[in-house]
């Protein structure tokens, strides 16, 4: 799933609720693995996805990896 880092004028709003619904596509999908693409800023991202889980009582997959992209603008690249 490709992560991004939202929209809005409030930082932590705006990953928050992008967090929020990615959160509940992986509860939807029930994934085996997750394997986030994303930017370096997207990272923070992740992270609240996971704290979100943990206040949700949600069980992740074990089986997790990110893929940094460096050009986010290429994703072919």
């Amino acid at each position: 799933m490709t992560t991004g880092t939202g929209t809005g004028s409030n930082p932590e709003e705006r990953i928050r609720s992008l967090a929020h619904g990615l959160l509940h596509c992986i509860k939807h999908y029930n994934p085996d693995q997750i394997v986030y693409f994303g930017s370096e800023d997207s990272t923070v991202t992740i992270k609240m996805v996971e704290t979100l889980a943990a206040e949700q009582k949600v069980c992740l997959p074990l089986e997790k990896s990110t893929v940094i992209l460096r050009n986010i603008d290429d994703f072919d690249s």
